[in-house]
């Protein structure tokens, strides 16, 4: 009886004992469950959050696809703006040639018809050298002569030699007009060549944009893959969320079952009957959950991954949308610039063909002054006169005044006129014009 007692006592210890250890295996794995439903709340947490930014990310891009597809509206109008306007600012340009052709054509008529008046003025002073020489000669042969007569002659030597003189003032004032007028000529040519340049670097801009466009659309078509890559992972983590939901119901209940099981073990310790262990089955429920966690923590990792990929390509965007701003910045400028420089070359264009019209009028009255000619003079009437030695002397100075070049200008016409031509055709040297 009494080693009936004492083995009864054995087995209350090692009951006793064995309960306390089921009992700290248990608080071990209520502590492991605790730490598991925190961790799943945290990740479910950072799931709802970064859904939350991923949906934030999503009207984002939905409000930078709406940006862009306003920005290649704006864009589609300003190339269509600054086609037109480089239509109409060329034809311009190829009117403008035009006038430039016919405005050389005006100078080489002129130029010929000066030095058609250079001839006549040559002639003139032969005339008056002759008249000179027989004035010499009559010197000798004439004994009487009425004193009216000799004074009007006088008057009418005068007279040609004042004209003579307004003439040539007239031929130098209408030549520094002239050249006046081809040094205005040569700016517009300047400036029509600086206009094409700027068509070229504006046609280079338009090239650049059109590059743009397709790096833009290119951006966007990876932007939709992602979104759509994106929805597909939240999609697939909140099924894993609600995977692990379930799973975390269903360690709660093989929780419950362990501690009724517990229970019962306690019961029959006491009353002597064998006890199963169940330590196997909790560390497989206990490895079955931390790799779920582990799992859910890798997904959220990868998730967290593809939203930076998402973010730097946002970034990207935004970038290519500020160049593509600027740059429709700089067409705009560029068309204001070439509006305001084909205003003033029509002024200017305006101002040209005044100073045309001037010089046709000078040129029809040198041709009413040239069409005159000098009185004969008779011989036989003329005396010796200090009068007249003075015009003999003045005519011997004016083919000196002639014989002096005006400085010669170097012209570079490289759309219409060569080097060679050009430099035969500002060469004013009246010998040059008696040649020809």
């Amino acid at each position: 009886m009494g080693e009936t007692i004492k083995d009864l006592e054995k087995k209350l210890e090692a009951s006793t004992k064995s309960s306390k250890d089921y009992e700290q295996s248990i608080e071990h794995y209520q502590l492991k469950l605790a730490k598991a439903e925190h961790d799943l709340d945290t990740t479910v947490s950072r799931l709802a959050n970064l859904e939350k930014q991923n949906t934030a990310y999503a009207s984002e891009m939905q409000s930078l696809r709406n940006e862009c597809e306003a920005a290649k509206k704006k864009l589609k109008a300003t190339q269509e703006r600054y086609f037109s306007e480089s239509d109409r600012l060329k034809g311009i340009i190829d009117d403008m040639q035009d006038e430039e052709d016919e405005f050389v054509r005006q100078i080489t008529e002129f130029k010929l018809s000066t030095c058609n008046k250079d001839t006549e003025i040559s002639q003139l002073h032969a005339a008056l050298a002759q008249a000179t020489n027989g004035t010499a000669k009559a010197q000798n042969s004439a004994s009487s002569v009425d004193h009216n007569e000799m004074e009007s002659l006088r008057k009418e030597c005068d007279a040609a030699k004042k004209k003579t003189k307004d003439t040539l003032e007239k031929y130098f004032s209408e030549s520094q007009r002239l050249k006046a007028i081809i040094d205005e000529q040569q700016d517009i040519i300047d400036k029509a060549q600086n206009i094409k340049e700027t068509e070229e670097k504006m046609e280079a801009t338009r090239i650049e944009l059109a590059q743009k466009n397709m790096q833009i659309q290119s951006l966007q078509y990876d932007l939709y893959k992602l979104q759509d890559k994106c929805d597909n992972e939240i999609r697939s983590l909140t099924k894993e969320v609600e995977w692990g939901r379930e799973k975390l119901g269903s360690l709660k209940l093989e929780i419950r079952r362990l501690k009724e099981q517990d229970s019962e073990d306690t019961i029959s310790i006491i009353r002597g009957q064998p006890v199963a262990s169940k330590q196997k089955e909790d560390s497989e429920v206990g490895v079955v959950s931390n790799v779920a966690i582990y799992s859910l923590k890798a997904k959220v990792g990868k998730l967290e991954s593809e939203t930076q990929k998402l973010n730097e390509k946002v970034h990207q965007l935004e970038r290519e949308k500020a160049t593509l701003s600027l740059l429709n910045t700089e067409a705009s400028n560029k068309v204001t610039q070439l509006t305001s420089e084909n205003k003033a070359l029509k002024t200017h264009r305006k101002k040209l063909m005044e100073e045309v019209q001037k010089v046709k009028g000078g040129e029809d009255k040198l041709k009413s002054d040239s069409g005159r000619r000098l009185p004969e003079v008779s011989t036989e009437t003329l005396e010796r006169d200090t009068s007249v030695l003075g015009v003999s002397s003045s005519t011997e100075n004016i083919p000196a005044a002639e014989g002096k070049k005006l400085p010669e200008r170097k012209e570079t016409f490289q759309n219409w006129l060569s080097g060679d031509a050009a430099k035969n055709m500002f060469q004013d040297e009246p010998n040059q014009c008696a040649n020809q």
